[in-house]
Order: structure tokens, then sequence, then C-alpha cells
């Protein structure tokens, strides 16, 4: 049963490596055949396309009643991303940073956190977190309304995204 296991394990990892090649290539032709910047099919196609997973895993978890795993599967994945991913990327070539990123995503991606942090940390910070000196039990809770302003925030940045692909095909043209 274990060998069974291990095999349906690679299997999976080669499929997974596999479908990569083909989600970046398409990605890649996408950029081209629109003329859009290779960042924002970056942020924007890709981000979406390797996350979709994750979501299905926190939506899973989220409907059998284990919200926990949908919240340190979000942070674990950030930290992934940001430490291992990019580690590792660099290690094999440079990564070369945009300025556009720089000035608009780097920010945005600090003030996502904040704003989850803000929000969760709401009933701590101004008061409402105790009741009779205990800590209430919603305290540090992802609400409907922080996952409403969250989906909104991103449906924001992505039509940003999209504005900001816009303006940049128009001045290449020009």
């Amino acid at each position: 049963m274990v060998l069974l296991d291990i095999f349906i394990l690679v299997v999976g990892f080669i499929a997974l490596i596999k479908g990569a090649d083909i989600f970046v290539d398409g990605s890649s032709a996408l950029a081209k055949n629109f003329k859009v910047p290779g960042v924002i099919i970056g942020l924007t196609i890709v981000a979406l396309g390797t996350s979709a997973p994750e979501l299905a895993v926190s939506t899973s978890a989220a409907l059998q009643g284990s919200n926990e795993i949908a919240l340190s599967n979000v942070i674990g994945s950030n930290i992934f991303n940001l430490l291992s991913v990019l580690g590792v990327c660099a290690l094999i070539r440079n990564v070369p940073v945009d300025d556009a990123i720089m000035k608009r995503d780097f920010p945005i991606s600090i003030a996502a956190t904040a704003v989850v942090l803000f929000m969760t940390s709401w009933e701590a910070l101004f008061g409402g977190a105790f009741v009779n000196n205990k800590m209430l039990d919603n305290v540090g809770d992802v609400t409907r309304i922080t996952g409403l302003v969250l989906i909104v925030l991103f449906i924001a940045y992505i039509a940003m995204l999209i504005v900001d692909a816009k303006n940049t095909r128009r001045k290449k043209t020009i």
C-alpha cells in the first residue's frame, strides 16, 4: 500500500511539472498575442492558475469546518512562495525586479497583509475583545465582512492591472 502511495505521489509530481511547463508556455503565448507585458500575465493568469488548487483545498476545508487549514494554507503558501520559490529561482539566475513591481505591487502585497492583520485584530486592538476579563472567541477570526473586503480589494487590484496593461500597450504603440 505504501508503494502505491509513493507511486501516485511521484506520478502526481511528474504531471504537475509537465502541467506547469504547458501553463507557462500558454501564458507566455497569451502575453505575446495580446501584447501584454509578461509581468501582468504573471500577476494575473499565472498567479490565479497556480493558486486555484490552494483555493480548492481551502474551500473544501472550510466546507468541512476545518477553517484553520484555509488560513494556514494561505499564510504558509505566501511564506513558501516568497522565501523558497523566489530563493530557488535567484540561486539559478538573478531575478530582475521591474520598477512597476517595486512601485505598485510590493506596496500592495504589504498593504494586503496589513489589511488582513488589521481586520483580524480589530477587536483586540480597539476594545470589545474582553468580557469579564475573558477574551472573546471570535477575536482574530477572518469574518465574512473581512472576506468580502478582501475579494473586493482583489477585484480592484485585477482591474488596476488591466488598466495598467492597456495604458502600457498604448504607450508602446504611440
